[in-house]
């Protein structure tokens, strides 16, 4: 005999659902720009306005300084360098690690070995 099952769906209405549902997505802490960019201004302009603020930015510091920049930077153009350099030496350790393995493996052999020799 075949059991009848019931079931009550919960929908909200278009403002129930607004008040409910973070449509904007601020619960991940991101602001938007207060001021958007200007389309007009060009990486040229980028570039003047550095060579002439550049002697007032600090050499070091954790932000607004010269280090900063470079840190910065350097993520952007070395990132692929350096994933492929991780991806290089992760594959080399574990060929040492396959290594190691058939090595100690290879001693215990040689020690059961020696020791059935000195039971027989």
């Amino acid at each position: 005999m075949a059991e009848k099952i019931q079931l009550n769906d919960q929908v909200f209405n278009r403002d129930q659902y607004l008040k409910t549902i973070n449509t904007k997505f601020s619960e991940f802490g991101i602001a938007p720009t207060a001021t958007p960019i200007d389309p007009g201004y060009t990486v040229y302009d980028f570039f003047k306005d550095y060579s002439r603020l550049l002697p007032s930015i600090p050499d070091e510091g954790e932000f607004n300084s010269k280090q900063y920049l470079i840190q910065r930077s350097g993520n952007y153009v070395y990132e692929e360098a350096i994933n492929n350099t991780i991806s290089e030496l992760l594959l080399e350790l574990t060929e040492l690690i396959n290594e190691l393995i058939n090595k100690q493996q290879e001693l215990a052999q040689v020690q059961i070995d020696a020791a059935t020799r000195n039971l027989s």
